[in-house]
């Protein structure tokens, strides 16, 4: 999803400007105005707690996806399900 306002060109210029004040060890990122969690994403896969905010819904279903989940979600059944439905011949 992308759309005006998106901090995904700024990021190694944040991670630089960043890392130049506060070093490389780990810290608590605050991202204040997350958005789609772009900022967030990129400081976790570096090892940084991350503290999201958005007043936006989206960005709150986002944020609990990207920056609070540890693994990727695995919806076994919800796949076998859907394997089955494309099977089914709704004219009967």
């Amino acid at each position: 999803m992308n759309y005006i306002g998106s901090k995904k060109s700024l990021l190694e210029f944040l991670e630089s400007s960043i890392y130049k004040v506060v070093g490389l060890k780990n810290f608590t990122f605050l991202d204040l105005f997350a958005g789609r969690s772009i900022v967030g994403q990129h400081f976790k896969k570096n090892n940084h707690k991350i503290i999201s905010n958005d007043q936006q819904y989206y960005s709150f279903v986002l944020n609990k996806n990207y920056i609070e989940n540890h693994k990727i979600l695995k919806f076994q059944n919800l796949e076998d399900e859907i394997k089955k439905l494309k099977n089914i011949n709704f004219e009967k």
